[in-house]
This record gives C-alpha cells, structure tokens and sequence, in this order.
C-alpha cells in the first residue's frame, strides 16, 4: 500500500467511524473518528494546501487559548472533538464527489445534456441544475459541474482562448446556482441555522425573499454570462445528440426522498441524514 493510500484509508476509517457515531448515538465513535482524522491531517499535512493548513492553524490556536482559560472539563473536550470531527468528516463525505468525477467519465453527459437546448435559455438551465443538485449535495455540486468541464472541453473544438472563457463561464453559473441553496433550500445549513435559532420563523415564510432576490439576481447574471458558454452549444461535437436532463432531476429528486425519509423516521437532522447518504 503505499504512502498515499494510507493516508486515504485514515481519511475513510474516520468518515466511516463518524457515520457509524450519528446512527448509533455514541460519542465513542466520534472519538475515535477525531484521532484518526487528527493523525491524517498530521501525516499529510505537506500535501495539504495553503487554506486548509491556515484553518488548522486557527483551529489549534483557538483550542489553546480555550484550555488557557481554564474552562475546560471532559465533556467540554469530548463534545469538542466529537464536534470538530463531525464538521472535517462532513466536508470530506461531501468531497466524495470528485472521486465520482475521477471514476465515471459519463458524469461529462451532464455538459451535453445542458449544452444541447437551446442557446438562449443556457444560463437559467445550468442555474436550475446547480441548484437542484446543491439542495442534495451542498457544496459538493461544485466538484461536480466544475471537476468535469475540463474534460468535456478537452473534447471540444474551440480555441484555448475559448475554452478558458467557457470554463470560466460555467464555473461563474455553477457557483450562483449553487449560491441559490442557501436562499431558497431548505436543506442549506444557513436555512438550518436561521429556523433553529429563530424559532417563530418557519422555511415557507423566509422562501419568499428568497426567491425575490433570486428574481432580482437572474437577468443580470444572465446578461454577463451568456456570451461566455452560449460558444459551447454553438460547437457540440458532431457525435453529440441531444440529452434529456431527466436522468438528472430523477436522481436528485430519488437523494431528495432518501434524505427526506432518514430525516423523518430517524434521529438525524437534514444535514447528518445527507452525510448519510452521499459516501452511499
């Protein structure tokens, strides 16, 4: 095995650990979780990049300073691991997205799918799916719209200079229809947070707004970005036939039942149920 799977493997065990805490109850698991977590951040800590290095630098220093207050007890300690690994394991269950990307390369006939109406309606199409599937997959849509672009384009026949502004361009769209979860889905952590701690507040009352500002939002986005994709569906490779998108609102409405019955029949809330049930 070598070094690099051994450091996946501490990464899983985690994951698997920490699924294994949110079904049982057991804060055990979670500590368990938060060692192997702790000692993969460790070994692996030259190959991480510069933003999560910083985090885990803030973190530590925030963890010290709390033991210097000489607040801390056990179940203070516990519960803060438990919680630190549930967050780190939550964004790495998430992750598992890519490898979707990596090991299906049918995930590109999520582009063509897109790409092959038409031209004029390309932005709200590609808003409309990044949000769907953001509703499902949280932040992990972006791994998913922006980790395949590259290869479909390697397919393409426009110029670097288009292939850069098309890339751009549907990264740019990706991010807003995903920036549309935390206004309008009731499964963002935001609209969580907002009904947790505002109890009078219900998600029917604040989706309202939401969709105003959605409405505000949408023709100027696409106005700016239509000229930057509208040359993909204008140079669709000849062997590329028009796609239903069907296959991909059937299976983030199937993620969307899922997630809504293990949140109703079980302890877990919306989130943990979509921890869950993305590695699955």
């Amino acid at each position: 095995m070598s070094r690099t799977s051994g450091f996946s493997l501490l990464l899983a065990i985690s994951l698997f650990l920490e699924l294994l805490a949110l079904c049982s109850g057991m804060i055990l698991f979670s500590l368990i979780a938060f060692i192997c977590f702790i000692l993969f951040i460790l070994i692996s800590w030259r190959s991480l990049l510069p933003y999560p290095q910083r985090l885990g630098l803030i973190t530590l220093a925030v963890f010290i300073a709390w033991l210097a207050m000489g607040k801390a007890d056990l179940d203070g300690t516990q519960q803060l691991m438990a919680t630190g690994t549930y967050y780190g394991t939550f964004i790495g269950a998430l992750g598992l997205t890519h490898c979707l990307v990596i090991r299906l390369p049918q995930l590109t006939r999520l582009h063509r799918a897109l790409l092959s109406g038409p031209s004029l309606l390309l932005y709200p199409r590609y808003i409309i799916s990044a949000f769907l599937t953001g509703t499902v997959l949280s932040f992990g849509v972006l791994n998913l719209f922006c980790g395949t672009i590259d290869r479909y384009l390697a397919n393409s026949p426009l110029n670097e200079q288009e292939r850069e502004q098309a890339r751009r361009g549907i990264m740019t769209v990706s991010l807003r229809g995903y920036g549309l979860v935390p206004l309008l889905a009731p499964t963002s952590v935001s609209m969580a947070i907002i009904t947790r701690e505002l109890t009078e507040l219900t998600w029917s009352q604040i989706l309202p707004y939401g969709l105003v500002a959605a409405l505000l939002l949408l023709p100027i986005g696409w106005c700016a970005e239509s000229r930057r994709i509208r040359p993909l569906s204008e140079n669709l490779p000849p062997s590329d036939t028009p796609l239903s998108l069907k296959p991909i609102l059937l299976g983030v409405l199937t993620a969307a039942v899922a997630i809504t019955l293990l949140t109703l029949f079980t302890p877990l809330s919306v989130t943990q149920s979509t921890m869950v049930l993305v590695p699955i």
